[in-house]
């Protein structure tokens, strides 16, 4: 475990690892996950299952069918550590979202995280599948605000986003909040 300390050690994001600054030979891969090299040699990453090729590991299932968000340590390509996350909502979150939806307020959600998460969160916010993206990449997001604004001009989309991955869809849209 302390090799994985090693490679996060900087990191402020404990999912995507989106902002991490490591010596040279290591650091963040946007939308996939953390890389380098650890004192002897082996190759440290961590990061999500489809990156690291581990989907298919019986580890790796059992929290995904339990909805929660996957997080995998490897050490020369081989699995080290699995860690199921789960989202915990405010209290306020969902009457917020409420509110604003019956002021014609459209909310969507673009996220990195595997599918059964996302929509673990998104169906107790109400927020209609259609509006909805999980395993999305940087380009993904970005393509998603391009589109809402090429079929809408006259439309304000504000971007709420968290680091390295949604960077390119902030500078996309109207307005861009960064979360850290």
């Amino acid at each position: 475990m302390s090799l994985l300390l090693e490679l996060l050690e900087s990191t402020k994001h404990p999912v995507s690892l989106a902002r991490c600054y490591f010596s040279e030979g290591q650091g963040s891969l946007p939308g996939k996950g953390v890389q380098g090299l650890g004192l002897d040699g082996q190759i440290l990453q961590a990061g999500n299952v489809r990156w690291l090729d581990v989907e298919s590991d019986l580890r790796v299932q059992m929290p995904e069918e339990a909805g929660h968000t996957v997080f995998c340590f490897t050490i020369d390509g081989k699995l080290a550590a699995v860690f199921g996350l789960q989202d915990t909502l405010r209290k306020e979150t969902a009457t917020t979202i409420q509110s604003l939806q019956n002021r014609n307020v459209a909310f969507h959600v673009l996220s990195g995280d595997d599918d059964g998460p996302v929509r673990a969160v998104t169906d107790q916010l109400g927020i209609p599948c259609s509006n909805v993206r999980s395993r999305c990449t940087p380009a993904d997001k970005k393509s998603y605000v391009e589109d809402i604004l090429s079929r809408s001009p006259e439309s304000v989309v504000i971007f709420c986003g968290e680091g390295t991955n949604d960077a390119v869809a902030l500078a996309q849209a109207t307005v861009g909040i960064a979360t850290s």
